[in-house]
């Protein structure tokens, strides 16, 4: 990879998560969507955020001689990785459980426990 390419892919990054960050926080101000909605999506943008900074980390350090390079590479991928895990998944579906779609009540009374 060409150190231009690498310089513009950090570049985007970078400029992606600023963007999450403060979708984040702008989200906090909004009184339309319903509170726990609300909270959800903007620990979901915040983590993204987070997701990406780290894989911008992982570009900048990949091929560093030394500790430094080494470590931060290995902790920002496993951030990555966990990070991807819990914006996808933990969220997403403790939301989606949450949520009015799944009616839990109905089957609940013909279960005699």
């Amino acid at each position: 990879m060409s150190d231009t390419v690498r310089i513009i892919s950090v570049v985007i990054l970078v400029a992606l998560a600023f963007f999450c960050f403060q979708v984040g926080i702008f989200l906090c101000s909004g009184h339309k969507i319903r509170e726990n909605s609300r909270r959800t999506l903007v620990l979901i943008e915040i983590v993204t955020g987070f997701l990406l900074a780290f894989d911008a980390l992982a570009y900048i350090f990949r091929g560093n001689p030394g500790a430094v390079g080494y470590y931060m590479v290995r902790t920002s991928n496993f951030l990555v990785f966990f990070l991807n895990y819990a914006a996808a998944f933990c969220f997403y579906s403790c939301e989606f459980i949450k949520s009015d779609l799944l009616d839990f009540k109905g089957t609940s009374k013909n279960c005699n426990f």
